[in-house]
């Protein structure tokens, strides 16, 4: 895992531009710290399926979870595949529609908010 998030924040550093603020499709949310980039206000800080998010009551993307979030990483290994299939499959259609793919290594996808919906 610690290889991973290495290669993570090498993908988040060779962004242009730098990306603002980065959340991670999984458990938790080590880019930050890791990167020196400031905390998502919006993004959750650990993502525990049926006990900090469920799908009886997600709360909305653009509005609240994606509101700050400049930059998706999406893991290609997650820590914690329940937790990215979950965010995939509840937030998927608002990816695709507000991010796309900048870049990609081995581990991850880099997912940038496009134009038109940068704050």
């Amino acid at each position: 895992y610690a290889r991973t998030l290495s290669s993570g924040v090498a993908l988040l550093r060779e962004a242009r531009p730098p990306c603002t603020t980065a959340a991670a499709l999984d458990f938790a949310q080590p880019f930050a710290p890791l990167a020196g980039l400031p905390p998502s206000r919006s993004f959750f800080w650990i993502v525990h399926v049926g006990r900090t998010i469920s799908r009886a009551t997600p709360p909305p993307p653009a509005q609240t979870v994606f509101a700050d979030v400049d930059c998706v990483m999406q893991p290609k290994h997650p820590l914690d595949m329940k937790s990215t299939t979950f965010l995939l499959e509840v937030y998927g259609a608002h990816l695709e529609q507000a991010y796309r793919v900048q870049a990609k290594n081995a581990d991850w996808l880099l997912l940038r908010k496009r134009d038109q919906q940068a704050s």
